[in-house]
């Protein structure tokens, strides 16, 4: 490009997208990994495209890396399904590579004697070469050694380094009428405030929705080595999650298995009254409703109220202690449970196990409380305790608004968010778990995208982006029929259910009507399960958890009951 208008031009409009997609990557606005790898393709193809702008007779090396950014932006792009750690290395092997042939550029102005080994001088000067070298080093090794489905650092390097290079290009081009010491300086000006505007939207998109926080090191242990069995206990560590006055917490990690029985590493915390740490306290198990797929979403990461926990006071204050599980596939990495029957009730059955190993605590009688997709989790830590845990006593389950008729959410024609949120979790797991079944043959194109950024999100969390990825769910087939209908109903929590059982139902919660509920009430009571059915017919879903919730109120009484060895009623007739 001899005329430098041509050149000023071309460099202009690579250097525009460059900085365009760089400033979207650094924000890093989805949180679904699938999303923000198919982002990170584009970033590479970019990349790929800053490279041949700055290709000329004297630096062959620059077509050598277009070519290496264009094979790994459609080795991301086509590679299913999406693996975090091929996406860090590719991105960060790139970055190394683009950044040494930087730094060597810069040497060969100091040495010029040097094999060239396809590259020439540096035409942006050393000082800018030798930070826009360094810093592609630094980020790509970052990617490579960080892999984190929550931070998703890949996207951010890349981000930070399409910012360099984009702003870089431009400012070459603009600035290669004036005098060397100027431009030079120039040149490198631009490339520094390029990359503090990077790390600028970086830190403004950890904020933008309220902020990613990953789980954090007690939550990636050490490989379990020899034969344990279910339920035993891994760490333990005291907790500053209890934020509520007279409260001491700790956090546990312990041993639980799959539906196949293979060995899995879940999480959970304990909250005690602080007064009465050396008594022995009746135990209660708090079982969370949904909040979403990614480990981050842990309640023990997040705190308790994103699970539906609002009333921790008045659960100590009663004199109880709560174990709250974290349920598998939530703070620790791994397969998701979310409204899997069997790996959700033996992770429960099993933390009450390892809650008991805790040293300098005893607890006495057990019940079970969940809401919610906790709720289900309840029912089926009941159904499975005889054959699973026979050890583990039990002197009731409590379910709250219990998601039993899995079927019936799918199918249902509200589209409210919390239905919506249930229906993405609820697909999006059980493609994972189930080989059988692909999220793609019951989805249309258009909701495919949504559905994973909402999977992926935290319960609270919509996402900036997310009215953006289509209006709503869109079913290509009824989720009532073919494999997935199969495995809805596997999961289905029926059967006679050994211990008393409370069901609280808000008369207006729309994500679980209360016919459905009815309906399940009696298939129970014709099972043989002592059940004590209750309606509270001003409150809805969330509703109904809430602190001045006269289902809380009952809660606690039947629970009371529950440990003094009252005779539970029932509805049953």
């Amino acid at each position: 490009m001899a005329d430098p208008r041509v050149s000023r031009a071309v460099r202009t409009a690579a250097g525009i997208p460059a900085v365009v997609v760089g400033a979207f990557l650094a924000v890093r606005p989805f949180a679904a990994p699938e999303l923000m790898a198919l982002c990170v393709s584009l970033g590479l193809a970019v990349a790929a495209l800053v490279e041949l702008v700055q290709l000329s007779r004297e630096r062959p090396a620059k077509l050598t890396l277009a070519i290496c950014f264009a094979v790994g932006s459609a080795l991301i792009g086509l590679w299913q399904p999406v693996n975090l750690s091929l996406v860090g290395a590719v991105t960060g092997v790139l970055l190394i590579l683009a950044g040494g042939a930087e730094l060597w550029s810069a040497a060969l102005l100091s040495n010029p004697h040097w094999p060239r080994l396809l590259n020439s001088p540096s035409t942006a000067g050393f000082w800018a070469s030798l930070l826009v070298g360094g810093a592609s080093i630094g980020l790509g090794s970052l990617a490579v050694v960080w892999v984190d489905r929550t931070l998703l650092p890949a996207a951010v390097v890349l981000g930070l380094y399409l910012l360099i290079a984009g702003l870089g290009i431009m400012v070459d081009a603009w600035a290669a009428d004036r005098p060397t010491v100027a431009a030079n300086r120039n040149r490198l000006v631009g490339r520094g405030l390029a990359l503090l505007l990077g790390l600028a939207l970086a830190l403004a998109g950890a904020g933008l929705d309220g902020g990613r926080v990953a789980p954090g090191p007690f939550y990636s242990p050490a490989m379990v080595g020899g034969q344990h069995a279910p339920g035993k206990l891994l760490r333990a560590d005291s907790y500053a999650g209890a934020t509520t006055p007279g409260v001491v917490a700790a956090r546990l990690l312990y041993l639980t298995t799959t539906a196949q029985g293979s060995p899995i590493v879940a999480s959970a915390a304990i909250y005690l009254p602080a007064d009465r740490v050396t008594e022995q306290l009746p135990l209660v198990v708090w079982l969370h409703d949904g909040t979403g797929l990614s480990p981050s979403c842990a309640p023990s990461v997040r705190g308790l109220a994103s699970g539906g926990m609002s009333f921790l006071d008045q659960v100590t204050g009663a004199g109880y202690a709560l174990l709250a599980p974290d349920l598998p596939g939530l703070g620790v990495e791994g397969a998701p449970s979310y409204l899997l029957g069997q790996p959700e009730g033996r992770a429960v059955l099993d933390a009450l196990r390892a809650a008991r190993q805790l040293n300098g605590v005893r607890f006495g009688e057990a019940v079970l409380w969940g809401f919610g997709e906790g709720g289900h989790a309840a029912l089926w830590a009941g159904l499975i305790r005889d054959d699973y845990a026979p050890e583990v006593t039990l002197t009731g389950l409590a379910a709250l608004a219990p998601l039993t008729d899995l079927s019936g959410v799918l199918a249902s024609p509200d589209r409210g968010a919390e239905r919506e949120a249930v229906a993405a979790r609820l697909i999006s797991s059980y493609a994972a778990v189930y080989p059988e079944i692909d999220g793609n043959d019951y989805l249309l194109p258009t909701a495919r995208a949504r559905v994973s950024e909402t999977a992926a999100r935290c319960q609270g969390q919509p996402g900036p982006l997310l009215p953006w990825l289509g209006s709503g769910l869109s079913w290509a087939q009824s989720p009532t029929a073919g494999a997935l209908a199969t495995r809805l109903a596997e999961n289905r929590p029926d059967g006679r259910i050994p211990v008393p059982v409370l069901l609280g139902q808000g008369g207006r919660d729309q994500l679980v009507p209360t016919d459905v509920q009815d309906g399940y009430v009696a298939a129970q009571c014709r099972s043989g399960t002592r059940i004590d059915y209750r309606v509270y017919h001003e409150r809805d879903h969330r509703g109904l958890v809430a602190p001045a919730s006269p289902a809380v109120t009952d809660l606690l009484t039947w629970s009371s009951a529950r440990f003094t060895g009252l005779t539970p009623t029932s509805s049953c007739g």
